[in-house]
């Protein structure tokens, strides 16, 4: 069962493995002021930027392959 409790970046719920992450969740961890944000939110906020940047890699890396599609015929 997941925690009550939620930072405010992630009050949209939890991103679902393979489900892009709304673009919301990057304008919201854009906002806080780090220094003011409490150990317990601290690590919240680094766990959500880590699932952004493997959305980021994983769409990154499809969009390569296209490329390679596109201009030799392969992935």
């Amino acid at each position: 069962m997941p925690p009550r409790w939620q930072p405010a970046w992630r009050a949209g719920g939890p991103l679902l493995p393979g489900e892009p992450p709304p673009g919301e969740l990057a304008r919201r961890l854009s906002e806080p002021d780090l220094a003011f944000l409490t150990a317990r939110e601290l690590e919240a906020f680094m766990a959500a930027c880590r699932r952004l940047e493997d959305w980021v890699r994983i769409r990154a890396e499809a969009a390569r392959r296209e490329r390679a599609v596109r201009t030799h015929g392969r992935a």
